[in-house]
């Protein structure tokens, strides 16, 4: 998991960017911290908004039975660009599970989305 170093206590476990600028981002926390990234995702920066996320953690590859297996990112970023062209999902994990009260949401073009779902249209 990665950890998202502009908000506390919210860990991506996935990452897509291209040319530098955030695509698709899967994101975990507490319902307050989620919150807080959602907004300040809309916000400007003299608001006290962001325009990028950066991110630090371990990524096992393939071969986890070494510890020269794992890639390490430290202040890996990921512009924001203009937060309208975003689009989010967000989902409750149940308050019965072994983490507690957790909110996931995921964060992705709208460009992307709209293809992939006009592909499953021409498909289905």
């Amino acid at each position: 998991m990665l950890a998202v170093n502009e908000i506390n206590d919210v860990y991506c476990d996935a990452l897509v960017c291209d040319e530098g600028y955030l695509v698709f981002a899967s994101c975990w926390g507490r319902d307050t911290a989620i919150q807080e990234l959602l907004a300040r995702l809309t916000l400007t920066a003299n608001e006290g908004g962001i325009s990028q996320l950066s991110f630090d953690g371990h990524v096992a590859s393939e071969n986890e039975d070494t510890s020269d297996s794992k890639l390490r990112f430290e202040n890996y970023p990921a512009k924001i660009g203009n937060p309208d062209r975003l689009d989010k999902m967000t989902g409750r994990m149940p308050k019965s599970n072994l983490f507690g009260d957790l909110v996931h949401v995921w964060l992705f073009d709208k460009k992307p989305g709209n293809l992939i779902m006009s592909i499953e249209k021409l498909i289905y």
